[in-house]
């Protein structure tokens, strides 16, 4: 899981740290500890004698220091385009699992919305095989080979029923997720048509699923074209010859601080490396690594929520429940003086006239619909530029029937306040 690091904790603070660093995974590298013994090995030689003394000051043996720039610049910016770029796919992938996740989500939502009438079996029908297409995608994409053990998780789990897992189970992975989609696509069509919805909106409950598909194709094509290794063979190459370049430079050197710098100085390069690795592929357990599990927990509980959730009334009939409702909501008002910004940007509430902006309290009174309707609370007035105000009237306070909303809202405690947006 990605680590939450504060950003204020301050520079020396922040680069003392080892816990969730690159530092343990380059200290575990055997190149690294060859070439810092190699450089110790220089060091002692130097000293005492069996690397020669004019190895140091222009001798058959001694490596200008201007030369050994020559290398280190090249190494220096091919490394951190290296980096850049699988920064780059790293983000392209997190891109493309949001877009994912919310596609899903569209799917859903659409398809309680226009298939309810027919019945709640044609919402989560669909909704069970999605789940299982996302499940069996991401077992995939973490390298795993999709055997007989996961189809039975998913069977146990009641995603998949036996016939379903025996049927799918003879097929490619590949094939699988088609299939999937494809039932989810016959079974939201056959539930719109219950319905009678208009025909488009099979065309926008597809759209969806596509483009599911669409983004693990992607997600599967980026992950399968990494940087071409003759690139990454020549970083490695440039970034040994280095190091060994520095190991003996600086052990011929007369400076305590040498194995220091070297020490620091093989981090960084080694640390660099290591975190690129890391980035280039992100389903994995590194540090930085993408928390699928919590994604995919978070997004089936959401999904559930929105699914699966009624009206607090508890009718189960889509139109008498929402008839209901309305006949309620001609007594219904609601009070906007708790949710205003004052001059200060700050929350206020207040019983009396308030402005927002520099110019006098303006009071403006509509006149109350027929119908029998309270006024909705105080009524907002723009002014010319961004000045705004706003004059209270007397209205009732809220219905039973909000609160009754609001405390059905707050119990969903499975449902993320995103998914509450939803279902609101």
């Amino acid at each position: 899981m990605v680590y939450q690091y504060d950003a204020s904790a301050g520079l020396i603070l922040t680069s003392l740290r080892i816990g969730h660093t690159v530092t343990p995974h380059v200290l575990k590298r055997v190149e690294f500890w060859l070439c810092f013994c190699l450089h110790l090995a220089i060091i002692y030689g130097f000293h005492t004698g069996v690397v020669p003394k004019d190895s140091a000051d222009g001798g058959i043996l001694y490596i200008p220091w201007k030369d050994m720039k020559i290398i280190s610049a090249m190494t220096t910016f091919f490394e951190v385009f290296y980096t850049n770029e699988c920064y780059a796919r790293y983000m392209d992938l997190y891109k493309t699992m949001n877009q994912m996740f919310a596609a899903g989500f569209d799917f859903c939502f659409q398809l309680r919305l226009y298939a309810r009438a027919a019945g709640m079996e044609y919402v989560l029908l669909p909704t069970r095989w999605l789940d299982a297409s996302f499940l069996l995608f991401f077992w995939q994409l973490k390298g795993n080979e999709v055997t007989t053990t996961e189809f039975d998780k998913l069977h146990r789990a009641g995603l998949l029923r036996k016939q379903e897992r025996d049927f799918l189970e003879n097929h490619s992975i590949e094939q699988v997720h088609l299939i999937l989609l494809q039932w989810c696509a016959e079974v939201a069509t056959s539930g719109t048509a219950e319905a009678k919805t208009p025909n488009n909106v099979n065309k926008s409950l597809i759209s969806e699923l596509v483009t599911c598909h669409n983004l693990q194709l992607e997600l599967m094509d980026t992950l399968e074209l990494p940087v071409p290794f003759q690139y990454f063979h020549l970083l490695c190459l440039m970034i040994s010859i280095n190091l060994i370049l520095w190991a003996y430079g600086m052990g011929t050197t007369d400076s305590y601080f040498a194995p220091v710098v070297f020490y620091f100085a093989a981090l960084i390069f080694v640390g660099m490396m290591e975190l690129a690795s890391q980035l280039s592929n992100p389903f994995g357990e590194d540090e930085v690594d993408f928390p699928i599990d919590e994604w995919l927990t978070q997004f089936f509980s959401d999904q559930l929520a929105l699914v699966q959730h009624q009206y607090p009334t508890g009718s189960a009939n889509v139109k008498d429940n929402w008839k209901a409702t309305l006949d309620a909501e001609a007594t219904f008002t609601w009070d906007a003086r708790h949710f205003y910004r004052g001059s200060t940007g700050q929350l206020q509430h207040s019983g009396s006239s308030s402005t927002i902006g520099n110019s006098g309290p303006i009071s403006q009174h509509m006149p109350a619909p027929q119908g029998g309707y309270a006024p909705m609370g105080p009524v907002l007035s723009c002014m010319s530029g961004n000045e705004i105000a706003i004059s209270p009237l007397s209205s009732p306070g809220p219905s039973p029937r909000a609160a009754m909303e609001r405390v059905h809202l707050l119990e969903m405690g499975s449902a993320s306040p995103e998914s509450q947006k939803w279902i609101l």
